[in-house]
């Protein structure tokens, strides 16, 4: 459901600032939307670490380890409301 909030772990996280994690939200069509460096990025999320182009391997790259968080989060509210 596009709104809906996850994250991908860096699970050797050395402790560099905004590398613990990428939080994503989904926009719909498998295109989530991250922070990075860039203006406007949007990626798959990934189910695996060789799933080019995606989260996990955007955030693998920084210590070579990711893991998809289990959880998710979901707006309450529709921009309707």
């Amino acid at each position: 459901m596009p709104g809906d909030w996850g994250a991908v772990k860096n699970t050797k996280w050395d402790g560099r600032p905004g590398r613990e994690a990428e939080n994503a939200i989904y926009l719909g069509n498998n295109r989530w939307w991250g922070h990075t460096e860039k203006k406007i990025v949007t990626k798959p999320l990934g189910i695996n670490i060789t799933d080019k182009g995606s989260w996990l391997e955007y955030v693998w790259k920084w210590n070579k380890e990711a893991k998809l968080e289990s959880w998710r989060r979901y707006p309450k509210l529709g921009l309707s409301d």
